[in-house]
C-alpha cells in the first residue's frame, strides 16, 4: 500500500550502512600511518591505499589538495555551533515542560540549515540524521514517553513553593497533635483518563527519570477524585463524567460505594467538591476527630 515505507532503512540498516561506509574510508589511524610511510619513503601511495584506505583521499592529503586532519565523509549538515545550539534548546524546552518531539527536532534543524544556506538546494532531514543527531548527543539527550503536567502545577512545582508546603504541613501537623494519628490525615487528589490520547516520545536530558509535558488541551476523558489515608485506609472514589451520564448501568457493576457526578468539563468543582465533601468524605471517613484533609490548591477546591 505505502511502496516508499519498505523502502525506509530502518536503525539496524543505517548502523550496518555506516559501519560499511566507515570501512571503506579507512579509520584516521590508518589514514596516518599511511601518510607516515608515505612521506618516509617506505612506501609508494599505491602501495600504502593497499592497507585499508581510499587512494584518491591519500594522494589528495599528500599533495596538499586537502589539509592532512580533514574528516572522512559526508559534511554535516549543522555546523557544530548550530548543532549544540539545537541540543541547548532541546535542554530549555525540557526544563520548562515543553520537551521537543523528533518531528520538532527535524523542523528546528532544517530551519537553522535553510537559514545558513538560502542559495542551497533545498533538503530532507529523516532517520539517518535523526539517529546519527541521537548518538552524537547521547550523553546529554535521551527519549522518554512523558507524562503530562498542567500548567498550574508547573508552575509550582519549584523549590520555593515546595519548602513552603511542607512546613506549612509540619507546622499543622504538630498544632493539632496529629504525629502519631496517621488514621486521621487524609489526602486526595483527581486524576484524569484520556479516552484519545496519543503521545509520542520527547526528548530529555540524559539521565532524566520522568518527563513531563503540559497538556495541550481538553479532550473526552472521566476525572476520578481518589482519597486515602496515612495508613492506606481509601475512601471509595468520586467518578466525574464530562457533559453527562453514560448510557446504561453504569453505576451499579462500578466500584462499591463508589460517589458518581457529572460537570461541563469533565472535571471537579466548587459545588461537586462540596456534595463529595459533605456526602462521601465525612460519612467515609475515620469518626475520631480532628481530620487533616490535604488537597492542591486548585481554586474549585
Amino acid at each position: 500500500m505505502f511502496p516508499e515505507l519498505a523502502q525506509m532503512p530502518n536503525i539496524r540498516q543505517i548502523r550496518q550502512r555506516q559501519g560499511e561506509r566507515k570501512t571503506r574510508l579507512g579509520a584516521p589511524e590508518a589514514m596516518a600511518g599511511a601518510m607516515e610511510e608515505v612521506h618516509a619513503g617506505r612506501l609508494t601511495i599505491r602501495q600504502a591505499a593497499a592497507h585499508g584506505v581510499p587512494k584518491s583521499s591519500l594522494s589528495d592529503r599528500i599533495s596538499g589538495r586537502v589539509a592532512s586532519d580533514c574528516k572522512q565523509g559526508q559534511m554535516p549538515l549543522l555546523s557544530t555551533i548550530d548543532e549544540n545550539a539545537l541540543v541547548e534548546y532541546c535542554l530549555y524546552s525540557a526544563s520548562y515542560g515543553f520537551p521537543l518531539t523528533k518531528p520538532q527536532v527535524l523542523a528546528h534543524a532544517l530551519a537553522i540549515y535553510n537559514q545558513r544556506h538560502r542559495e542551497a538546494p533545498k533538503v530532507a532531514l529523516g532517520q539517518t540524521w535523526w539517529i546519527n543527531f541521537r548518538e552524537r548527543h547521547h550523553q546529554r539527550l535521551t527519549t522518554r514517553t512523558p507524562d503530562i503536567i498542567d500548567r498550574g502545577r508547573a508552575a509550582h512545582a519549584k523549590r520555593g513553593p515546595i519548602e513552603e508546603y511542607f512546613r506549612l504541613l509540619q507546622a499543622t501537623i504538630d498544632e493539632h497533635g496529629l504525629r502519631e494519628e496517621p488514621q486521621q490525615i487524609y489526602n486526595c487528589d483527581e486524576t484524569g483518563f484520556q479516552l484519545d490520547s496519543v503521545r509520542r516520545k520527547v526528548i530529555v536530558p540524559r539521565g532524566t527519570k520522568h518527563a513531563y509535558r503540559q497538556a495541550p488541551g481538553t479532550r473526552d476523558h472521566i476525572t476520578v477524585l481518589a482519597c486515602f489515608n496515612a495508613t492506606g485506609e481509601d475512601v471509595p472514589p468520586f467518578i466525574i463524567y464530562k457533559g453527562g451520564y453514560p448510557g446504561g448501568a453504569y453505576n451499579r457493576e462500578g466500584i462499591p460505594n463508589a460517589l458518581y457526578g457529572k460537570s461541563q468539563a469533565g472535571y471537579i468543582d466548587g459545588e461537586l467538591f462540596y456534595k463529595w465533601f459533605t456526602t462521601h468524605f465525612l460519612l467515609h471517613a475515620t469518626k475520631e476527630r480532628p481530620l487533616l484533609l490535604v488537597m492542591d490548591g486548585h481554586q474549585s477546591h
